[in-house]
């Protein structure tokens, strides 16, 4: 019947495939040793050399593995060390970033009429709102709260401009990013005190007020300025953080020389100096300080 010979032929194929098994030679591994019962898939593995592709698949097929570009039978195994890409960690940016927008945020709900009235301030270039600038002067607390955020946000900025060129590692390091928003505010409350004792030695104390104020008002808005360039530098891809520094310092290039003529036309009334003067006051209130704070962080870090 059919189904006989079918299970016949079977039979015999299988039979014909165990005697097969038997009278093979025996795998040879890379110690020269003979595996004991290896499986089908174990004997692939076990053939690096090329006696043991020729056992394995045949002086036939080696022929063709031979020719063929894409078959690498007879090529040696080559061990690559994958190496572990370490992830900087970046959470600690956006928690930092977080806190200074709330901490702005809060100011601007409590005192919104503050800060339009510095807007007005700033942008009237011929001082000559005396009592907006009177009572911007009274109102202590928004002035006091926006001073520290300038030197928080300034603070901030230096620390990624420095990591931006090689002084700091990108690893977080809350110790560096505290000393630099420490040099900031001490380099102004320093600048602050020195500027009222002066106008209190020499008699000129509405003329170191005067200054103060322009100083400072001009330092809140560059808070405000460096708070989003800071965050985009910190954020920013290799590639484009050469861009985003030249625009971050661009600004404030151009606020420091908006501050020097607001400065310029407030005192050349009041204390009847030529420019000369005016640019040697400069030179001791501005330049020098800032090269000491930068020579301080390069000694210390």
């Amino acid at each position: 019947m059919p189904a006989r010979s079918i299970v016949f032929f079977l039979y015999c194929c299988l039979f014909g495939l165990a005697l097969q098994a038997q009278e093979s030679p025996a795998p040879i591994d890379s110690s020269g040793k003979a595996p004991v019962h290896a499986s089908p898939a174990m004997r692939l593995e076990a053939y690096p050399s090329t006696r043991g592709a020729h056992i394995a698949y045949g002086d036939r097929m080696m022929g063709v593995f031979a020719a063929h570009p894409w078959c690498k039978v007879l090529v040696p195994t080559v061990q690559i060390r994958v190496l572990e890409r370490r992830r900087v960690p970046t959470d600690w940016i956006f928690y930092l970033f977080a806190g200074l927008c709330l901490y702005l945020g809060f100011i601007r709900l409590a005192f919104p009429k503050y800060l339009s009235d510095l807007f007005r301030v700033f942008f009237n270039t011929s001082l000559r709102g005396k009592q907006i600038r009177e009572q911007l002067l009274m109102d202590r607390l928004p002035s006091l709260l926006l001073n520290i955020f300038f030197c928080l946000s300034s603070g901030v900025f230096l620390y990624f401009l420095l990591r931006y060129f090689g002084y700091f590692s990108e690893q977080g390091n809350w110790f560096q990013l505290g000393s630099c928003v420490a040099a900031i505010s001490l380099l102004y409350a320093g600048k602050y005190v020195f500027t009222e004792l002066a106008g209190l030695i020499f008699d000129r104390r509405q003329a170191a007020e005067i200054y103060s104020f322009v100083v400072f008002m001009v330092n809140k808005v560059v808070g405000l300025w460096l708070l989003p360039a800071g965050l985009m530098l910190a954020f920013s891809p290799t590639s484009t953080q050469h861009t985003v520094m030249v625009f971050a310092v661009g600004g404030l290039a151009a606020l420091l020389i908006y501050r020097l003529n607001r400065g310029w036309q407030a005192l050349r009334n009041t204390l009847k100096i030529n420019q000369l003067q005016y640019f040697v006051f400069v030179g001791a209130f501005e330049v020098v300080p800032v090269l000491l704070l930068y020579k301080v962080l390069l000694r210390f870090f």
